[in-house]
């Protein structure tokens, strides 16, 4: 019998060895949080919470990651963890449980040249993408547009709880476990908030405006998105001055209306305004002198509609996800967002770490017309048209911003704008967490260009090896794309133009241009999951 026993433990040792038999250390773990020592406790129960629902769940410190990993700085450090172990843990969602003062998000330059602080972009999206080289020229400013290639096709969507309070850090958490659990109807209520951003021949930053109305996005999403999904909307538009908003609405835009709507119980909360890191402003062209020209100052008066310090008047039981377009929400460590999820006045919070811009053109009508906006509305097109949590939604409506709205270098001043938007936008909250809770794919496609590879291409043969594709003549992109739960369909993209959609095999594209340019091939699932990949080709 001895005999037999010590057989046995000699076969697993060698079947282990082999990597045949999956032991604690083979786990998968797709739900990994990371966190400080003083808040590893302060998580258990949330970490049980999400086990229930289906997740396996590891949590990590920053200490240990420091121990085991090597990095120039922590945040460093960190994704050299999650790139080790995002495939042999089979990660989905990345929660990191703190501040931005214990762990920092990473500052990005989008322009080489630009390095002061106007410049800087804090982002999470430096932990999500794990394939990209955000410092390719070793200069220590990441995330710069030319020196820098980040790939913005992330492999684990990022969210975050930004506190470093033991007891805030719980109620925070719990506040995610009671929406997860509610099915109320009160979370198909949705409150929309626009202010007028500009008038009509207002002048400023050197531009002659066109007139601006949040409620224009907000309507668009009613429509498009909320109501068509049996959502009930709310709405608080421009009443006051000159020219206020020509949309019908609910209520007047103001503070006390917006603080007793609140109240009621919301689970979505979308705004617009003028906004800084402690409160969001309407715009109201309160008198004119008689040129018909809205001047500031003088003529124009910004009035907060919500202010940071509102947080503890709007702590609720049944606090909503909100989404705010508006500039620097989330530009300090300590700011609305924060305040407003430890507080309980929201159970999700996205927002900008930097500037908010719109399009080139400076008007906006509707979701193809780019910019910020059409982030916030795709954001909302994921969360309810494909039943997405709020990671997915946040960093498939980037994915969409990147292939179809990214300006050219050749506007230099726009192009930085464009990345702003794009570091700017993040999660404070539970990435996993959605209006439902059931767990779903979020596994994005993968993609791989099979041609060009690097190297010297005449009509679509490759003859010799080059550090980069060099193509002489026509030549056929063709892309493998695999995905488990189906592919809806395949695009080829010429820089941020779409050029061809297919929903069959084979995947390929004939390619026929001068110069440089950016191909991307971008795979969108049937559960709204984008994944890609590009190159950069030089053609003759």
């Amino acid at each position: 019998m001895k005999m037999v026993s010590a057989f046995l433990v000699v076969c697993i040792f060698v079947l282990s060895y082999n990597g045949i038999v999956f032991s604690k250390n083979m786990q998968n773990y797709d739900y990994v949080i990371i966190t400080t020592d003083d808040l590893q406790n302060s998580l258990i129960n949330f970490t049980q919470w999400k086990e229930t629902m289906g997740y396996n769940v590891k949590t990590v410190t920053t200490s240990w990651i420091e121990s085991n990993y090597k990095g120039n700085d922590i945040q460093e450090k960190i994704r050299n963890f999650l790139i080790d172990k995002y495939e042999e843990w089979g990660i989905n969602y990345v929660l990191i449980a703190g501040s931005r003062n214990k762990i920092p998000m990473r500052e990005c330059y989008p322009l080489r040249d630009y390095h002061e602080n106007d410049y800087m972009v804090p982002t999470d999206y430096y932990y999500a993408d794990l394939t990209g080289d955000w410092d390719g020229d070793g200069d220590s400013y990441f995330g710069e547009i030319t020196q820098d290639k980040p790939d913005f096709y992330p492999e684990v969507y990022v969210g975050r709880m930004p506190s470093d309070d033991t007891d805030k850090m719980k109620s925070m958490c719990e506040r995610i476990i009671n929406f997860e659990k509610n099915n109320g109807a009160w979370k198909k209520n949705v409150l929309l908030l626009g202010a007028i951003i500009f008038y009509e021949n207002q002048s400023q930053a050197g531009y002659k405006l066109h007139r601006s109305d949040g409620a224009t996005l907000m309507e668009e999403c009613r429509k498009d998105i909320f109501e068509p999904n049996g959502l009930l909307c709310t709405t608080m538009y421009e009443k006051k001055g000159i020219r206020p908003s020509i949309y019908e609405y609910d209520y007047p835009l103001n503070h006390s209306n917006v603080l007793s709507e609140w109240k009621k119980g919301y689970g979505i909360v979308n705004m617009l305004g003028h906004a800084s890191n402690v409160q969001i402003d309407r715009l109201v062209w309160d008198h004119d002198d008689g040129n018909n020209i809205p001047e500031y100052p003088g003529e124009l008066k910004y009035i907060p509609f919500l202010r940071g310090s509102d947080s503890d008047d709007l702590s609720i039981e049944k606090p909503p996800i909100v989404y705010t377009s508006g500039c620097y929400q989330l530009w300090t460590s300590r700011n609305i967002g924060r305040v407003f999820m430890e507080d309980g006045a929201a159970v999700a919070f996205i927002g900008s770490t930097a500037g908010s811009w719109y399009n080139i053109s400076l008007i906006w009508n509707n979701e193809d017309d780019g910019g910020t906006y059409s982030i916030n509305y795709y954001f909302f097109y994921y969360l309810i048209n494909y039943h997405q949590k709020c990671g997915n939604a946040l960093y498939n409506s980037k994915e969409y911003y990147y292939n179809n709205f990214i300006f050219t270098r050749n506007n230099r001043e726009w192009i930085f704008r464009c990345y702003d938007n794009l570091y700017g936008f993040n999660l404070y909250g539970d990435p996993s967490m959605g209006l439902s809770n059931e767990k779903v794919d979020a596994n994005p496609p993968e993609v791989s260009i099979q041609q060009p590879e690097n190297g010297i291409y005449i009509f679509g043969n490759k003859i010799i090896p080059f550090p980069v594709p060099l193509i002489i003549g026509s030549i056929n992109v063709k892309a493998t794309v695999s995905d488990e739960s189906g592919i809806e369909r395949v695009e080829f993209y010429l820089e941020n133009h779409l050029k061809a959609s297919m929903e069959k095999e084979p995947y390929e594209w004939e390619y026929n241009g001068i110069g440089f340019h950016k191909i991307k091939v971008v795979a969108i699932d049937s559960n709204g999951n984008i994944g890609g990949a590009e190159i950069n080709v030089f053609s003759l």
